[in-house]
């Protein structure tokens, strides 16, 4: 049901190469050398009330999942984010910033989109025009 071409299947090598898993590197689930740093709180470093969130569930029944990226996981267990060190690491960290020095790139922090086209079948624009202050 659905557009096959949004499964899981279809999905994971894209989903696999942005990321750098440091839980569970390079298994056929997660990467190791993506831009994108993943990884879930340790037991050990849980809150008081997730902890006993966490072991009510264990109580209850629900199976322990220490990864939920794992397609077949289904009970409870901490979640992948990406704040390593405490710095969220976003796209613009993990992509934007190792390119930040090339010559054919201007980083505008401040502009808005105010077109784009691209040509069919192409996954990229190929062309685009911003609105900035001090431009066009």
């Amino acid at each position: 049901m659905g557009n096959d071409e949004w499964s899981f299947v279809k999905l994971l090598p894209f989903l696999r190469r942005i990321e750098t898993d440091t839980d569970f590197p390079g298994d056929d689930f997660h990467n190791s050398d993506g831009p994108i740093i993943a990884r879930r709180f340790k037991r050990e470093e849980l809150l008081p009330d997730q902890s006993a969130f966490y072991q009510a569930c264990r109580d209850e029944g629900f199976a322990d999942v220490p990864d939920h990226n794992h397609p077949e996981a289904t009970g409870v267990g901490p979640v992948p984010f990406n704040n390593p060190n405490g710095i969220r690491w976003s796209t613009a960290l993990g992509y934007l910033d190792p390119a930040r020095h090339r010559l054919n790139l201007t980083i505008r922090p401040t502009a808005s989109p105010a077109a784009s086209s691209s040509r069919a079948r192409r996954p990229s624009a190929s062309r685009s025009r911003v609105a900035a202050s001090g431009s066009p």
